[in-house]
């Protein structure tokens, strides 16, 4: 089963029908109903690659997703219920850490790209003339 991206952000459509994705929230990710065998997703319409993973076990873990050199890395943040969603800004929440490891993974990411730019080409058979 694979979802499409349509126009609008919170919409995903699978075959001509859509559903709408709501924000998640602690509330929403206690909810979240719980998979028979191997685990499940409610992923942040908000925060791309945020989440939380629902094993059948009822463990619930806030974490963020990323790709790294063609690899899908998870991270685990904290269960829910011991993290908090949000949290006043000197005790930062899942949301928070959240974004400080996307923006921080983003930056190694840049930093790695503009390595191998700078280095230039491997070889003078890779130059073009």
């Amino acid at each position: 089963m694979r979802w499409y991206k349509c126009c609008s952000p919170v919409t995903l459509c699978l075959h001509g029908e859509s559903r709408t994705i709501s924000r998640l929230t602690e509330a929403r990710a206690t909810r979240a109903k719980l998979p028979q065998t191997g685990q499940a997703f409610e992923w942040c319409s908000e925060i791309g690659g945020f989440g939380c993973r629902l094993l059948y076990t009822g463990v619930r873990s806030w974490i963020v997703q990323l790709r790294y050199q063609s690899k899908t890395h998870r991270i685990t943040l904290g269960k829910i219920g011991t993290l908090p969603f949000e949290d006043p800004p000197d005790h930062p929440g899942a949301a928070d850490l959240a974004r400080i490891a996307l923006n921080a993974a983003r930056r190694v990411a840049a930093t790695a790209n503009a390595k191998v730019n700078a280095q230039g080409p491997a070889s003078m058979g890779a130059i073009r003339v």
